[in-house]
């Protein structure tokens, strides 16, 4: 177990405004479920077409008209696998179901990935 006397981490490298987590709920095809952590600057992205659509922690983004008319499953895997046609300017983006709640600080992760020997 960590001891509890001990110092906090250092704070990741990797700056957090370049960072944005998304996901994607059309026609309430998941549950969406605030993040316990939400360290200043990293965004937390929610594509909806559900108007009364909430929680702490996520910006709320009304899907395009255009895409309202596909099946539920299409559009999730458009915001999904072409991330760069709907989030605003960022340099890191990682998708996660709605229903997946963020525990810690997620810059850690994304340090950990930046330096790691894997490429």
């Amino acid at each position: 177990p960590p001891d509890p006397s001990a110092p906090p981490p250092p704070p990741p490298a990797i700056p957090a405004p370049k960072l944005v987590f998304y996901t994607s709920t059309p026609a309430d095809s998941d549950w969406l479920v605030p993040p316990i952590y939400t360290p200043r600057g990293v965004r937390f992205i929610c594509y909806t077409d559900n108007p009364n659509l909430s929680a702490r922690g996520w910006e709320i983004c009304s899907i395009d008209p255009s895409l309202r008319s596909l099946p539920p499953n299409l559009t999730n895997r458009l915001h999904k696998f072409f991330p760069w046609d709907f989030l605003p300017p960022h340099e890191w983006s990682l998708y996660i179901d709605g229903n997946v709640r963020i525990l810690g600080d997620p810059r850690f992760l994304l340090d950990n990935v930046v330096n790691s020997d894997f490429q």
